[in-house]
């Protein structure tokens, strides 16, 4: 799967687990040094979100307002990202950014997930997804790691803690070994898949015209 059903199965469902993208059962940051950056504030949209090839032409919305959460001592200030997909269906998830050789990356799990029983509920396993994150021109960008680099960090020597659940490689090592292996393959273009890039502003109303973009002066 490359585009996703929707960024909720991404940004999304991280309460199992993510078939397509490097994700953790730790948080892929440190607690007490996250960075927080208001840029990445308000309402953005983005086009055919999903791979349906019905919806391609509705909008997907994520929402980012001001978070903070204390845990372990520490209080960090991240983001709450409201998330509602082409078909109205919605969910939230905490995000905190921070900084790893030179760039910066979001971290995000699910905030509360929907309603279930005590016995499913224990059958779960909530994950950490990391984005690569680019704020210019009107647009956010987030570019996630291919899930593949878990199973190389299973292989690798010494190797990092992992477990497989359905053929998938999830790390489960702590935060700072995850931290340093990464560190390895921040700057590697073939680490990272397929950008999701939004746009700033909220989506146009249901049945209103989308403008054209201007055209450029010859």
């Amino acid at each position: 799967m490359r585009i996703l059903r929707t960024l909720a199965l991404a940004l999304l469902l991280s309460l199992l687990l993510s078939g397509c993208f490097l994700a953790s059962t730790e948080p892929f940051y440190q607690r007490g040094k996250t960075i927080y950056d208001p840029a990445l504030l308000g309402t953005w949209n983005m086009k055919g979100c999903s791979d349906n090839e019905a919806s391609k032409e509705k909008y997907c919305a994520v929402t980012l307002t001001p978070y903070e959460q204390s845990k372990d001592g520490t209080t960090d200030k991240g983001y709450r990202i409201a998330f509602r997909d082409e078909t109205g269906a919605s969910s939230e998830f905490d995000a905190f950014l921070f900084e790893l050789e030179g760039k910066r990356f979001l971290d995000t799990s699910v905030a509360e997930g929907p309603k279930v029983d005590i016995g499913f509920a224990l059958h779960l396993v909530t994950t950490h997804i990391l984005w690569k994150v680019e704020v210019a021109g009107g647009e956010l960008t987030f570019t996630p790691f291919y899930r593949s680099l878990a199973r190389r960090a299973a292989e690798s020597r010494p190797p990092l803690a992992t477990f497989n659940y359905e053929g998938d490689t999830i790390l489960s090592a702590p935060t700072s070994e995850i931290q340093a292996w990464l560190a390895q393959h921040v700057m590697d273009p073939g680490a990272y898949d397929r950008p999701l890039v939004w746009k700033k502003g909220a989506p146009p109303a249901a049945g209103a015209p989308v403008k054209p973009a201007p055209k450029r002066k010859p």
